[in-house]
């Protein structure tokens, strides 16, 4: 069943999955929806019931146009309609789980909700590197002309993204991911406007590993050996700064994580 939940002119879509004493608010990546959590129901659904959120420009969840490239949501604002969907289940004491570019956002709530959450769950997460990249893209004209020449010119801009591969200028795994990212045109305006729309939205990693370390928090990351977008290394420095409780699991796959053949195997990482 779908539900649904505003903060002022914001909408987030969510899904709920299994009927567990124990909740999980989970976030998916960039390009997919709350759907990618279903897979989790018949394995953990009897021990948890996961609140799994459609992230602005995916799904039903809304974002107004006015906001998109200027006054952009804050981070204040982001955290309190999170809040009104706790307050709507009543829910106190949670676990966070975010894959992709949701593991940005459950980075962000551990922020926050520090003292209400119980474990964090992180699957090939973004947020473990501050990128300068979407700054560029939202906060100057050079980078938002840029983008879109990107959007009106794709032929050229994978041109030279061609011959700069070609010089080694960018790496190999540089091009796999811009290819990942930019191949079609509905993920290049995807892209643009989740890059704006959530450049406030970014984890203070100094405080979120403060507050994991004083609360005692638990941490699960799970990656992919295969993975070019999120590398392990990323996950291995954060796991060398957390002093409680943590586990890193790397499993036989890519990005590309969160499917229903690996899905028991995931459920047995998160248990």
């Amino acid at each position: 069943m779908t539900h649904k939940v505003a903060y002022n002119d914001f909408v987030f879509e969510y899904k709920i999955f299994g009927s567990g004493k124990e909740y999980i608010l989970a976030f998916h990546g960039m390009g997919r929806e709350a759907d990618d959590y279903k897979i989790f129901e018949n394995t953990l659904g009897e021990n948890y019931t996961i609140i799994a959120v459609n992230l602005y420009h995916h799904g039903n969840s809304e974002y107004p146009k006015d906001r998109m490239f200027k006054n952009q949501i804050s981070k204040k604002e982001f955290i309190a309609h999170i809040g009104v969907l706790l307050d709507k289940h009543a829910i106190d004491k949670f676990s966070v789980m975010g894959y992709s570019l949701g593991g940005r956002i459950a980075l962000t709530c551990v922020q926050i909700y520090h003292k209400r959450i119980n474990r964090i769950i992180l699957i090939a997460p973004d947020g473990l590197k501050i990128s300068p990249y979407n700054t560029w893209v939202t906060k100057t004209n050079m980078g938002r002309n840029f983008i879109k020449g990107v959007i009106k010119y794709p032929d050229v801009f994978f041109k030279r993204i061609e011959k700069l591969n070609r010089y080694k200028l960018i790496s190999n795994r540089s091009k796999r991911m811009i290819n990942f990212h930019f191949e079609t045109h509905e993920k290049r305006i995807l892209m643009r406007n989740v890059i704006s729309s959530f450049i406030n939205i970014i984890p203070n990693l100094f405080q979120v590993v403060r507050y994991i370390n004083r609360y005692k928090i638990d941490l699960v990351m799970i990656f992919g050996k295969h993975d070019f977008i999120i590398p392990i290394s990323l996950g291995k420095r954060f796991l060398k700064r957390i002093k409680t409780n943590k586990i890193m699991h790397v499993i036989d796959a890519s990005h590309n994580i969160l499917t229903e053949n690996a899905s028991k195997q995931l459920a047995e990482l998160i248990r």
